[in-house]
């Protein structure tokens, strides 16, 4: 992979760390307990505030059973608040309490769902839209009262296109291929900072927007991928294939530019302009035969 550092990797560094992991949507107590200081952002009345506190600690509560991966977290949260609205023993006002957190629980599933392609667990369009309005419209929320240092040093976008994909399609079967891009955006969500948001544009096409990042720190990311690839072989049969991609980097995005599309009444119309200097990259990459990082020339 051109324009990749050699030799050790040296870490990329920012000084801010957001509230939970931007990198991909999942169910977490970092997750919920951010949606709920957004809601008491948002109130101005004090018994308001207290009443979002109080069904904070309960949702927060459920979580304290150890570490587990998400399919079975979210097995547990529903067991637990089924079993308590089994309860024959619970008063009204309990009652009502256990139907508002069930309710709060789902709602935060279907959301979580609704933002993340099935296949590779990334960010899809419009998972990318809710969390850059929530980026942008609360930072102190998600980065803390440092936030302002987010943009010390610009924002990069790095499009990425698995290179021969309908080669893979044609000679192992679409379940390979579906492999190879779950392997794909596996080796992009191993690499990235907790800061760095992942998506899954369409097709083989993915990207990252890389809060707080320059030139090198896109270098850094690219070589890290193209080594975790080249240990991955997608196999059928007797045949395998391994897996290659190329990429386009663009340096110089702005809040503004992510403001025109979190503000926008049509974002997923304005998305492919934001996009647009990293696909230019990305196909000149192509040209140039391929399994190569392009930056665009400004």
């Amino acid at each position: 992979m051109e324009n990749a550092p050699s030799g050790s990797f040296v870490e990329r560094k920012i000084d801010v760390t957001p509230s939970f992991e931007l990198t991909s949507p999942k169910v977490s107590k970092e997750f919920i307990r951010t949606l709920f200081e957004i809601e008491k952002s948002c109130s101005g009345k004090p018994d308001t505030v207290s009443l979002i506190s109080e069904q904070e600690m309960r949702i927060i509560s459920l979580f304290d059973e150890g570490e587990e991966d998400e399919n079975a977290l979210r097995m547990r949260l529903r067991q637990k608040t089924f079993e308590r609205l089994e309860n024959t023993d619970l008063s009204k006002e309990e009652r009502i309490e256990a139907l508002s957190d069930r309710h709060f629980l789902n709602s935060i599933f279907d959301k979580v769902d609704s933002w993340r392609n099935p296949l590779t667990g990334l960010y899809n369009r419009k998972g990318f839209v809710e969390v850059m309005k929530l980026v942008t419209d609360y930072p102190k929320v998600i980065f803390g009262p440092n936030y302002e240092q987010i943009d010390n040093k610009g924002f990069s976008i790095m499009m990425m296109d698995l290179d021969h994909f309908k080669a893979v399609n044609d000679a192992l079967g679409h379940p390979a291929g579906d492999r190879a891009l779950k392997e794909f955006a596996g080796a992009i969500t191993r690499v990235v900072r907790p800061t760095d948001i992942c998506v899954h544009y369409g097709g083989e096409e993915m990207f990252i927007l890389a809060l707080g990042a320059d030139q090198n720190d896109a270098s850094i990311v690219d070589a890290r991928i193209s080594e975790r690839l080249k240990q991955v072989k997608i196999k059928e049969g007797d045949m395998e294939r391994t897996i290659e991609y190329s990429a386009g980097v663009d340096n110089g995005k702005t809040w503004d530019d992510i403001r025109k599309i979190t503000d926008s009444d049509v974002p997923m119309d304005i998305l492919p302009n934001f996009v647009s200097n990293a696909d230019k990259a990305l196909y000149k990459a192509k040209e140039l035969g391929r399994n190569q990082m392009v930056i665009f020339e400004y």
